[in-house]
């Protein structure tokens, strides 16, 4: 998935792999929190579904992206892995968007495999 992109535009998409449980099959569930910090509770989560990546746009800001990786007997973990997206409106010009997205990227710290 592209790091940033435009609002409403660009298609991001977030993949989990190599997750594995005794409980078969997995479901995901998929969540976006605006800002520079994944916050799970106060993120908009997708219904879990078996396939292990999700499509999805975002408006304008910065993003915060994780998982929810779910077993067949309910036991739910949330992935340490985070992504950070940066998305700029239609009209702010390509200097604004990597400005954005260096902004961003300059604020993270650790970043975790989930898997």
């Amino acid at each position: 998935s592209p790091g940033g992109g435009t609002a409403l535009s660009t298609e991001f998409e977030y993949a989990c792999s190599r997750w594995s449980a005794d409980s078969l099959p997995l479901k995901y569930s998929f969540g976006t929190h605006s800002g520079s910090a994944f916050a799970k509770l106060d993120a908009a989560w997708s219904p879990p579904v078996y396939l292990g990546k999700f499509k999805f746009r975002l408006d304008a800001g910065s993003w915060a992206c994780g998982a929810k990786v779910i077993d067949a007997a309910g036991a739910i973990t949330v992935s340490a892995y985070t992504s950070f997206l940066s998305v700029v409106s239609a009209g702010d010009s390509e200097d604004d968007a990597s400005a954005a997205l260096d902004s961003v990227m300059e604020g993270l710290g650790f970043l975790g495999d989930g898997g």
